[in-house]
C-alpha cells in the first residue's frame, strides 16, 4: 500500500511535468509554423480576386507594383457591381517589408487585366495591360494599352491602345523592356481568329509579337513576329537583353525560347525551353545569373548559368496554385518575387524574397500582400 501512494505520488509530478514538455514542444512548434507562414500586411481593399503582379524597382530604389482586382478570375461589368476588373498600384520604400494601400490606376469598361510596369533611362513609368470586353465570338475580344507618367506616378496619360497586326486577339503579360541604346521593346501575342483559347491548328495558333518605339514609349510601331507560323502556340512572352547584347525571349504553353542578335528586328527558330514556361519572367542579377519564374508545381524558379543555353530543374517558391510571378533584384544579392495564390474563395497577391546559390534557392520570407 505504502509503495502504490509512494508511487502515485511521484508518478503525477512526472506526468504533469511531461505534459508540460509536450505543450512547450507544440507551442514552438506552432510558433515556428505560423512565423513561416504568409502574413496579411493589408485588407483586401481592392476586391476579392486580386492577381496578376509585377514590380519595378526605381532609381531611387523605390518598389512599384500593379496587380489586377476584380470579383473574379474574369470581370467583366455587371450590373449593380463596382469590382469590374482593374488595375491597381501599391509602393514600397522599404524593399518590400511594408507597402503602402493599394489605389486603383485604371478602370475603363471592360475588364482590365495582366498589368506590367517599368522605368525608361529618362525617368518615365510605363504600364501596359490588356481590357478583355468579352467572349472570343465577339469581333474584337482583347485590346493592349499603355499609360505613362513623367512625374514619378503623380500623373499619368490617358490609356492608348498600341498598335497590333492581329484582327481579334491582342494579349501582354510581360513589362516593356530597354535596350542598351535606349529603344523600347514591348511584348505582346495574339491571333487573327476568334477561336477558342486552346485550339491547337495551323493558322489559329497565337504568336508573340515584339513592338519598338524610339520616343520613351509615346509612339510604338514596327510589330516584328517571333515566328509567324508556330508549330505550337507561342504566348505570353517574356523579353531579356542579355550581358552579351542578345535578346531572349521565353514564351508559354509547351514552353519555348527564342534569341536575336540584332535588337529584336529578327529572331532565331523558337526551340524548347526546360519546362512549359507558363507565365514566364525573366531576370539577370548583378552576378550574371539567368532566373526565369514560372508557374510549375506552383510558383517556382529556374536557373541557367551559362546564358539560357541550358537550365536547371524548377525550384519550388510557393507550392499554391497560381504564379503570374515577377522578380527584382534588393541589395546584397536578394531577389524579391510578386505572385498570385488561389485562396477559394478570391486569390491575394504573395511576396517571396529569396537568394540564388548556383543552381539551388533559399527563401527568406514570404508575405500575404493582400
Amino acid at each position: 500500500m505504502k509503495d502504490h501512494m509512494k508511487h502515485s505520488k511521484m508518478s503525477y509530478p512526472m506526468s504533469r511535468l511531461a505534459l508540460i514538455v509536450v505543450f512547450v514542444v507544440a507551442l514552438l512548434a506552432a510558433v515556428a509554423v505560423n512565423a513561416a507562414e504568409p502574413r496579411r500586411i493589408s485588407h483586401n481593399e481592392s476586391g476579392s480576386y486580386e492577381a496578376f503582379p509585377d514590380v519595378c524597382r526605381l532609381a531611387d530604389g523605390e518598389l512599384v507594383a500593379v496587380f489586377y482586382a476584380g470579383y473574379g478570375h474574369i470581370s467583366l461589368p455587371r450590373p449593380g457591381s463596382s469590382k469590374d476588373g482593374r488595375i491597381c498600384i501599391m509602393r514600397s520604400q522599404d524593399d518590400g517589408r511594408t507597402w503602402s494601400k493599394p489605389q486603383t490606376l485604371v478602370d475603363l469598361q471592360g475588364d482590365d487585366r495582366d498589368p506590367s510596369i517599368m522605368q525608361t533611362s529618362k525617368g518615365t513609368l510605363i504600364c501596359n495591360f490588356m481590357t478583355f470586353y468579352g467572349r472570343a465570338e465577339v469581333p474584337v475580344s482583347f485590346i493592349v494599352r499603355v499609360i505613362r507618367s513623367t512625374d514619378g506616378g503623380k500623373t499619368w496619360s490617358e490609356p492608348t491602345v498600341v498598335p497590333s497586326p492581329f484582327k481579334t486577339v491582342t494579349a501582354t503579360s510581360s513589362p516593356v523592356i530597354e535596350l542598351t541604346d535606349g529603344t523600347l521593346l514591348m511584348p505582346i501575342y495574339g491571333r487573327d481568329t476568334p477561336s477558342r483559347y486552346n485550339e491547337d491548328k495551323p493558322g489559329l495558333r497565337d504568336r508573340s509579337v515584339v513592338l519598338r518605339s524610339a520616343d520613351d514609349g509615346k509612339t510604338w510601331d514596327a510589330p516584328v513576329f517571333i515566328d509567324d507560323a508556330p508549330e505550337v502556340h507561342l504566348q505570353e512572352p517574356s523579353l531579356l537583353q542579355l550581358d552579351d547584347g542578345r535578346l531572349l525571349c521565353v514564351m508559354r504553353r509547351q514552353g519555348r525560347q527564342s534569341f536575336s542578335e540584332d535588337g529584336g528586328l529578327t529572331w532565331s527558330k523558337p526551340e524548347p525551353f526546360a519546362h512549359r514556361a507558363d507565365c514566364p519572367y525573366l531576370l539577370q542579377t548583378q552576378d550574371g545569373l539567368l532566373l526565369c519564374a514560372t508557374r510549375s508545381g506552383g510558383t517556382s524558379v529556374t536557373v541557367s548559368t551559362d546564358r539560357a543555353r541550358s537550365w536547371s530543374k524548377p525550384m519550388s517558391i510557393d507550392r499554391g496554385p497560381g504564379a503570374y510571378p515577377s522578380m527584382v533584384e534588393l541589395d546584397n544579392g536578394r531577389i524579391l518575387c510578386l505572385y498570385y495564390v488561389e485562396e477559394r474563395p478570391g486569390s491575394r497577391i504573395r511576396q517571396a524574397v529569396f537568394r540564388v546559390n548556383g543552381e539551388t534557392i533559399t527563401c527568406e520570407s514570404s508575405t500575404l500582400l493582400q
